[in-house]
């Protein structure tokens, strides 16, 4: 029998559709730069996870700053990466998040919900999950 190397896996978000706000998304190997331009950003994934050795930096306006995004998926959000913001992130998934003990998140706030938030009570400021 022959061993087989196989390339990694990448467990980095997927899918991405920005719904409302200003952003670019850019994918370098292992590491995912969100540039926010706008002070609230909404983004739908089809899967947001981190995969250890990876991460995931959101580059946004200022600290007041808020990134939403929403797993549209089946899949739960498994985070064992780095996640880095200077403002705050929402991760929204209805499957489920779950941080590994050696995942490191530097933000300036975050909310994991299973609970949904209207974008229009998202971007009136109304936290209502």
């Amino acid at each position: 029998l022959g061993l087989v190397a196989l390339e990694p896996a990448y467990a980095l978000p997927t899918g991405q559709n920005i719904v409302s706000g200003k952003g670019d998304i850019a994918t370098n190997g292992q590491q995912m730069t969100i540039n926010q331009q706008s002070d609230k950003l909404i983004t739908q994934w089809d899967g947001f996870s981190v995969g250890a050795n990876e991460g995931v930096k959101f580059n946004q306006p200022g600290s007041n700053s808020v990134a939403l995004n929403r797993v549209m998926g089946v899949n739960g959000s498994d985070i064992q990466g780095k996640i880095d913001a200077n403002g705050k992130v929402f991760l929204v998934n209805p499957n489920g998040v779950v941080f590994g003990k050696n995942a490191q998140v530097n933000v300036g706030g975050l909310v994991a919900s299973t609970r949904d938030i209207s974008n229009a009570d998202f971007l009136a400021g109304k936290n209502r999950f």
